[in-house]
């Protein structure tokens, strides 16, 4: 994992959050951003499930995340797909905290949304055919 991130770790420590603790009380979910998000928030279920093991059923987690981030944590959270049942810990998240997540998608494919709907799928170049 690169250290792009460090500093926001870092605060967390100074607050008292530690990943590496006896007892962790931060965990890091690195994911590819290039690969679909429902695969990261697969990886995000299995976090979850770790610290729920770890610190059974009093566990309160609040999900922090940055720009695509935001949106695996919203995918894990609303796609139904995930349950305290199938995915123990789900029960315990209590609130998302997202910094710079494009929750209305971003601006480049708002404007192909908006190019498909003038012109139509195939009107435009073969990258715009594909908008869904």
């Amino acid at each position: 994992m690169s250290n792009q991130y460090q500093s926001l770790i870092d605060a967390f420590g100074t607050c008292g959050f530690h990943e590496k603790a006896a007892l962790p009380t931060l965990a890091v979910c690195p994911y590819d951003w290039r690969k679909d998000n429902a695969l990261a928030a697969h990886l995000l279920a299995i976090k979850v499930a770790e610290m729920y093991e770890r610190h059974g059923s009093d566990l309160v987690l609040n999900l922090v995340a940055h720009s695509m981030g935001g949106l695996v944590c919203r995918y894990f959270l609303e796609s139904g797909q995930f349950s305290q049942a199938s995915h123990p810990g789900f029960a315990s998240v209590r609130r998302l905290i997202t910094i710079g997540t494009p929750h209305r998608g971003a601006p480049s494919a708002q404007e192909g949304r908006a190019f498909v709907a003038k012109h139509g799928r195939r009107s435009g170049p073969p990258s715009m055919t594909s908008v869904r």
